[in-house]
Order: C-alpha cells, then sequence, then structure tokens
C-alpha cells in the first residue's frame, strides 16, 4: 500500500511540509506522481527505524510515545 505526505501526515502527526523534506533530501524514500509524493508503507517503516529518524529532535506527539 502506498500513502501520499497529507496521509502520512495524518498518521504520524508531522507536517506535509517535513515530509516532504525529507523526501526531496532523501531520507524518506519516496516516488513523485503528479507531483505528489507517493510513500510506500514498507520505506515509510524503514524510515521511523532509521538512525536520521531517531536523530530528529522535535519528535511529534505520536512519535515521542
Amino acid at each position: 500500500e502506498v500513502l501520499t505526505a497529507v496521509e502520512v501526515g495524518k498518521l504520524t502527526g508531522y507536517s506535509k511540509t517535513a515530509i516532504n523534506n525529507w523526501c526531496a533530501e532523501g531520507q524518506l524514500k519516496a516516488f513523485k506522481r503528479s507531483n505528489v509524493n507517493h510513500i510506500p508503507k514498507m520505506y515509510l517503516i524503514e524510515f521511523f527505524c532509521s538512525p536520521y529518524c531517531r536523530s530528529i529532535t522535535r519528535k511529534s506527539d505520536w512519535h515521542g510515545r
């Protein structure tokens, strides 16, 4: 299954802008279709298990749990 940045934001509490920035930086793998980032769930899981994600200092409420 594939999620958009907006859907990931609703799920995790992070802003759409933060998610799109992670995609642009290559931290979160995604592919663009119609200028919208589409993120497979497997890539989202990999991202949240990555050292980069663990180093984020301003975590969302969801992430802080």
